[in-house]
């Protein structure tokens, strides 16, 4: 469709629909996955992604497309967060953190595939057919993922519980016995039962985060940090289009750094805690960004460089906030708080296109600097937030 020069404006905003999909979808998502069950939600929301998905290849005007783009942003992020608290809900708490990074490492092994068959396929709408098929193995075999035993714990689907644990929560060699099986789920569904009365009586909102001024403080900072770190995020992800190099090169060694930074960023955050790890990474990937902005043009191999490097470090601070934030929050709102915050990351991923796609006309490295002040500004802010490693986390608005 020609989007480019005085037609960019349209190709940003096109691409803004599928973060809008996303915001969405982020509201969306966590509720239906709580109401309905992480494997309905999962299974539903992969053929919604697929159904729209193979018709944007077949789109023939670019409302068509945008329209396809939203749909599929609003299935993506939701499949995106069930996936996320399905895995966790699997595992222990001495394991969680472990898990995370796990995933995040199985996503940048999605990335580097993407990546190659971009190289060997060009054709944009042959492209997006191929990566659509990957959720076909999925639909395949969603009979060998069961619901997790924590959400039908929660609905008081006790017996399927106690079913699923039998059936993968042994070992090899040493069974679960069934009886002491059912009087543990059993206690666990009636200290659920009495946190859920407790909880139905105080219905809480978003204004609850801006109670206190502790939890005001903590709400505003962590918000910020969500929105600079999608804005930086996919706004580097589409300006790298705009670098020097071979496109698909840059992509992918962007992709392969982040995969041994991934396994690093767990061993910071287990050594050192939360905060400083997580500071770090933004810190030092403002400060590249910024350093872009001395380097002259002629340099544009060492400029690509660095824009890669601090890509890759932006991509374990977005790993790292989710951990983060969620043990700010007090219990009582903390669903609530991480989709405020996740609602934050979406608006700066919505806005990322219009500084990627239509400021490089005026300068190459203008975006850059932009995100290079706003990382800064959010690795600082974050130095306010409590160190939550081995501590309890609160229960209640008044802890």
């Amino acid at each position: 469709w020609n989007l480019i020069c005085d037609n960019a404006h349209k190709g940003a905003a096109v691409q803004s629909c599928f973060f809008a999909g996303m915001l969405v979808g982020s509201m969306v998502g966590g509720w239906a996955s709580d109401r309905f069950g992480r494997r309905l939600c999962l299974l539903v929301g992969s053929a919604i992604m697929l159904i729209l998905s193979f018709g944007t290849a077949f789109a023939d005007c670019l409302s068509l497309l945008a329209f396809l783009r939203f749909g599929v942003g609003v299935a993506h992020v939701s499949v995106m967060v069930c996936q996320y608290v399905y895995v966790i809900e699997l595992v222990g708490p001495k394991t969680r953190t472990m898990s995370g990074k796990v995933q995040d490492l199985f996503w940048d092994i999605g990335d580097v595939m993407t990546f190659v068959c971009a190289y060997f396929i060009r054709e944009w709408r042959m492209l997006i057919l191929c990566c659509t098929l990957f959720f076909l193995k999925y639909l395949l075999y969603h009979r060998v993922f069961p619901d997790t035993a924590r959400w039908l714990i929660s609905q008081g689907r006790q017996d399927q519980a106690r079913e699923v644990l039998i059936k993968y929560g042994g070992k090899k060699k040493t069974p679960l016995d069934s009886d002491h099986l059912k009087a543990m789920i059993e206690s666990i569904y009636s200290e659920e039962k009495k946190e859920l009365e407790y909880l139905n009586g105080k219905n809480h909102t978003a204004l609850d985060l801006f109670r206190t001024p502790k939890l005001r403080k903590l709400t505003l900072i962590l918000c910020f940090n969500w929105f600079v770190i999608s804005l930086v995020s996919f706004g580097m992800y589409l300006y790298i289009t705009a670098l020097a190099g071979n496109l698909y090169v840059n992509y992918l060694v962007m992709a392969l750094l982040s995969m041994p930074q991934l396994l690093f960023s767990w061993f910071l955050m287990q050594k050192f805690g939360r905060i400083f790890p997580f500071m770090g990474y933004m810190l030092l990937a403002g400060v590249l960004c910024l350093v872009v902005m001395g380097i002259p043009k002629e340099y544009s191999a060492v400029v690509t460089g660095l824009t890669i490097f601090g890509m890759s470090l932006v991509s374990c601070a977005f790993n790292n906030i989710y951990l983060l934030s969620s043990e700010q929050f007090p219990t009582v709102v903390r669903n609530i708080g991480m989709g405020t915050g996740s609602m934050c990351a979406r608006v700066g991923a919505i806005l990322s296109p219009f500084l990627v796609m239509l400021l490089p006309g005026f300068s190459l490295t203008f975006p850059v600097s932009i995100f290079g002040v706003l990382a800064v500004l959010a690795a600082i802010s974050s130095l306010w937030l409590p160190e939550t490693l081995n501590t309890s986390l609160p229960q209640t608005i008044d802890e």
